[in-house]
């Protein structure tokens, strides 16, 4: 049972004023509805306002957006063994076309070494989690793959699925019984 009470988005006359500005903006915005973190996250309505304005632009707008930004979001939520994260984002990583081997190979916790932009985002990713820092030569590889925007588009998605993922192991917020889960790392 998750240590914070979510909002109560399914009831939304039960929201409070700010509550419910944040729950209309995200029912009309790319996501279509308020599931995840933010019925935990709206019981700060301002931080919820800002943390899902930040995610729909890197989930829907950003460069990355699509095969890459799932890519992103399964190497982060394989890291921090978020099995929220993965629960959602993998089933999406394959309707944007990541193979099953690499989703597997992330699974794992293992370098997808197969597939040259899923390698490159977990170097990126596992660097800047490990060693707080991105090496030239990765850097190089990224800028010239990604460009200089993608980079820098690339760093906030990993750091904002790093946020949600330690939102949800704070507040212990699992996924659904029966959803697709992480194996013990």
């Amino acid at each position: 049972m998750p240590r914070l009470k979510p909002a109560p988005v399914d009831e939304p006359a039960r929201l409070t004023p700010d509550q419910r500005r944040v729950y209309d903006a995200m029912m009309q915005g790319p996501r279509g509805r308020v599931m995840g973190p933010f019925p935990y996250l709206l019981r700060s309505p301002e931080l919820c306002d800002a943390i899902q304005r930040i995610g729909a632009f890197v989930r829907f707008d950003s460069k990355l957006s699509g095969r890459l930004g799932e890519l992103t979001i399964i190497v982060t939520a394989r890291y921090w063994d978020c099995h929220y994260e993965w629960s959602v984002h993998a089933p999406l990583a394959r309707k944007e076309g990541v193979p099953e081997g690499v989703i597997d190979t992330i699974r794992s916790g293992k370098r997808p070494d197969g597939d040259a932009d899923a390698a490159l985002i977990h170097d990126i990713t596992h660097m800047l989690y490990d060693n707080h820092a991105i090496d030239e030569a990765t850097y190089a590889k990224g800028h010239a793959r990604f460009g200089e925007e993608g980079m820098l588009e690339l760093v906030v998605m990993i750091g904002y699925y790093a946020l949600l993922a330690q939102v949800f192991a704070a507040f212990e917020v699992l996924p659904a019984a029966g959803a697709e889960r992480l194996p013990a790392a």
